[in-house]
């Protein structure tokens, strides 16, 4: 198979994620497809994106320990907080890193860990995902094993 190796891998996450500016998380009842397109994503009630200072001091550097293939976040005291909902806003089942507060792209999804749904009901209390929630992205071929 012909591609990056797994140093280069680890080198496209680092220079994506901790790049200089912003990137917004947005959560999804359903996921797109890796062209980015048939997501569903959330939508009125107070719904807003949340914007992520991308850098070394949002994600967890890529290691060789942790493989190419990941990369985490947030780390220590930072904590992404959506806003309080003031509809129902359903069941979402992951996230997506978009280029722009509202339209733009998604540029990287996650599905939240098999069988985890979160039903975010109007007046619950606001969303948020702090170091305890790993974020996990993949860079290079999904039958790449990444050893």
């Amino acid at each position: 198979m012909s591609g990056p190796t797994d140093i280069e891998e680890k080198s496209i996450l680092d220079a994506r994620l901790d790049r200089v500016g912003a990137l917004w998380l947005g959560l999804f009842t359903t996921m797109p497809a890796d062209d980015g397109t048939g997501g569903v994503e959330v939508s009125g009630g107070s719904y807003a994106r949340v914007a992520i200072n991308a850098s070394s001091t949002q994600w967890a550097a890529a290691t060789s320990a942790s493989a190419p293939s990941v990369k985490k976040g947030p780390t220590g005291a930072n904590t992404w907080v959506f806003p309080t909902p003031t509809a129902n806003w359903g069941d979402t089942i992951g996230i997506g890193l978009f280029d722009a507060s509202t339209s733009g792209n998604v540029l990287w999804t996650a599905q939240y860990a098999a069988g985890i749904i979160i039903t975010i009901n109007n007046g619950d209390p606001p969303l948020s995902f702090d170091s305890a929630h790993q974020i996990t992205f993949q860079c290079g071929d999904p039958s790449d094993s990444f050893t």
